[in-house]
Parts: structure tokens; C-alpha cells; sequence
């Protein structure tokens, strides 16, 4: 399951409880150097139940592909690294936490990895762009 999140910001995912069950997988993606100008400046988590990593990339999509033209496989198969221990110091995230990207942040396409850990499970996902 992939989200892409193509607008400025502000809340980019409200999962619910029930929304989906124990040990999903999921991923919401999103630019961070959208072709405005603007960045992504922090990133906001508040999870129940759903353990979190930040991955990133700068491998291109094949030409003519916008991220939200391009499919899950497409997507999936870029290569990602995990930033989230050195962003956050923390080998995954499992409680509400937040963090602030540098202007110089090099990277072109960052994603939020979920993983529920309960079938009673939420996750509130925000973006912010300046």
C-alpha cells in the first residue's frame, strides 16, 4: 500500500484504528525538493501501535515518470537508504516524535515506512514546506 503526497503540507496521513491490521506494511511518500523551489522542512510522526522508518533516495524515476505518475513497483524499486538513526538517533521510531531538515538536506525523494505491530493500530503524518 503507497500513498504519494504531491501537495505543500500539513497533516499527509490520518490512519485510523482499524484502517489496517497487524503486520502491514505500507508507505507514504513524498518530494523533498519539489520542483517550486520549496523543500520539506520537518516531519511530524504520531503513531499507535506502528513502528516507523525514514528512507530516502536520490535515484531518478525513468524519464517522462513524475512521482505521481509512477507506480508502487516503480517506486519500490529504487534504491532507499535509512536515515532514520541518523536523523532521530533511533533505529525505528514508535512514538510521537518530529524533526527538522537542514536547507542542504541532498536528498531528491524521502518515504515514511510503516509497520503495524497491532491490529488495533493508528498513524498521523504531517509535512511541512517552506
Amino acid at each position: 500500500m503507497a500513498e504519494l503526497v504531491l501537495k505543500g503540507g500539513g497533516q499527509i496521513l490520518n490512519r485510523d484504528s482499524g484502517d489496517v491490521g497487524n503486520a502491514n506494511t505500507s508507505y507514504v511518500y513524498f518530494l523533498c525538493k519539489a520542483g517550486d523551489g520549496k523543500t520539506a522542512k520537518s516531519l511530524k510522526w504520531i503513531p499507535t501501535a506502528t513502528t516507523i522508518t525514514l528512507e530516502f533516495t536520490n535515484a531518478n524515476l525513468p524519464v517522462g515518470t513524475y512521482l505521481g505518475d509512477a507506480s508502487t513497483t516503480q517506486l519500490e524499486a529504487l534504491d532507499w537508504t535509512d536515515l532514520t538513526s541518523v536523523l532521530t538517533g533511533n533505529a525505528n521510531e514508535t512514538t510521537e516524535g518530529s524533526l527538522t531538515l537542514d536547507e542542504d538536506f541532498g536528498w531528491y525523494i524521502g518515504r515514511f515506512k510503516l509497520v503495524t505491530t497491532n491490529a488495533t493500530n493508528n498513524c498521523d503524518l504531517y509535512l511541512n514546506r517552506g
